[in-house]
C-alpha cells in the first residue's frame, strides 16, 4: 500500500504558496494573477512543474478568453523608456526627437518612447472556484487553502452582518422574537453576493449552536451537543 503524505498544516501552505506565486504576502490576498492561479495549480512554475504549468496557463488563459472563468482588469500608466540613438537608421534619426545626455565623459544622443503595458488581471476567490466547480477540476491544495480561508472568513463575516441587522432592528441578539429571523433574512439577502438563502441558514445556524444569538422560547444550544 502507497504512504498517504501527510497533510500540510496552513502556515506551511501559506509559505510554500508565497513562493510558488512569487509573491511577499503575509497572509491570503483576496485575488491571484492568471499566472499566479496556473502556477499554485500547478504547484511551481519551473523545473519538474514547468510542463504542468504551461498547460494550466493555456487553460486559465482559454477560460478567460472564452468567459468562463471572470479575471479583474486594472489598467497600467504607460511607461517612458530613453534609448540610445546608435542602433537608429539616418532616416529613423530624422524623424525622432532626439537629445544629448552627458555622462560625465561621453555625450551620447538618446530618444524616448512611450510604451503602453497590458492591464493587470486578478482572478478572486469566487471566480475561481465557480470555474473549477465548472470544468469538474480538483483544486489544488494550495488552492484548496486559499478557498478555504475565504469561506472561513466570510461565515464570521455573515454571522456579524446577522447581528449587525439584528441590533439595528433593535433587537436582544438573545431573545430575538417570533419573526425576528425572518426580518433578519430578508434585510441580509439586500446584501449580495455575501448572502444566499442557503448561506444565512447556515451563519444563523452557527451563531445559533455558538452561542451568540437565540430566539425567545427556544433553548439555546452549546457547541458540540
Amino acid at each position: 500500500m502507497a504512504d498517504v503524505p501527510p497533510k500540510k498544516c496552513p502556515v506551511l501552505l501559506l509559505a510554500e504558496a508565497r513562493r510558488i506565486a512569487n509573491a511577499s504576502f503575509t497572509d491570503w490576498p483576496n485575488e491571484f494573477s492568471p499566472k499566479q492561479i496556473a502556477a499554485l495549480m500547478a504547484g511551481g512554475w519551473k523545473g519538474e512543474h514547468k510542463t504542468l504549468y504551461q498547460d494550466w496557463c493555456r487553460v486559465v488563459e482559454s477560460a478567460i478568453k472564452a468567459g468562463t472563468l471572470f479575471a479583474r482588469s486594472e489598467t497600467q500608466a504607460p511607461i517612458t523608456i530613453t534609448r540610445d540613438a546608435d542602433a537608429l537608421s539616418d532616416r529613423q534619426r530624422f524623424v525622432m526627437n532626439l537629445f544629448p545626455v552627458h555622462d560625465g565623459i561621453h555625450t551620447r544622443l538618446v530618444y524616448t518612447e512611450t510604451k503602453t503595458l497590458p492591464p493587470k488581471r486578478y482572478v478572486d476567490r469566487e471566480a475561481c472556484a465557480n470555474w473549477l466547480a465548472a470544468i469538474d477540476a480538483q483544486p489544488s491544495e494550495y488552492i484548496a487553502e486559499w478557498l478555504r480561508v475565504d469561506n472561513r472568513n466570510r461565515l464570521e463575516r455573515r454571522i456579524e452582518k446577522i447581528l449587525e441587522v439584528l441590533k439595528k432592528a433593535g433587537y436582544d441578539v438573545m431573545a430575538i422574537p417570533v419573526g425576528g429571523k425572518k426580518a433578519a433574512e430578508v434585510e441580509c439577502l439586500k446584501f449580495t453576493p455575501l448572502f444566499t438563502k442557503d448561506t444565512f441558514l447556515k451563519a444563523w445556524t452557527r451563531a445559533s449552536t455558538t452561542n451568540r444569538l437565540a430566539i425567545v422560547g427556544k433553548e439555546v444550544f452549546s457547541e458540540g451537543r
